[in-house]
């Protein structure tokens, strides 16, 4: 376990995300602090996962998020990129910390992800969704 996760995810130690579905939204939120090439593979994966099981619009909620580095970066830019093969699939961001924000800001990425303040304003449209 991954000594920045353990004091914030005590009751889930094997967990870094948390994963629930709302509606026809697979809600993943992340639970440590930093999101970086230690953790990327699992984000992977589990979209990956998810992806099989059939879902198409995935949140992700970042507010917990400190830090991102570039492999976690890219690894959420190719999930993007899966998902959007999948007809209409979309992977959204919300709660993004405003250290984080300016990274996607710097990268560009907030014109790729949409991304919004909170997950419960995320949620409301994107239920409203067909």
């Amino acid at each position: 376990m991954r000594e920045s996760c353990e004091e914030e995810v005590e009751e889930k130690a094997h967990d870094w995300f948390l994963h629930d579905t709302v509606g026809s939204v697979d809600l993943v939120i992340m639970l440590c602090s930093r999101f970086d090439a230690d953790l990327a593979p699992s984000f992977s994966d589990m979209v990956k996962g998810l992806i099989k099981e059939g879902s198409r619009l995935i949140l992700l909620d970042l507010e917990r998020v400190e830090f991102i580095d570039s492999t976690a970066l890219g690894g959420m830019v190719q999930c993007l990129k899966r998902l959007r093969r999948t007809e209409g699939g979309d992977l959204v961001l919300c709660g993004v910390q405003d250290k984080v924000m300016s990274l996607f800001a710097l990268t560009r990425m907030d014109r790729v992800f949409t991304i919004f303040p909170d997950r419960a304003s995320a949620l409301r449209v994107l239920e409203e969704q067909p």
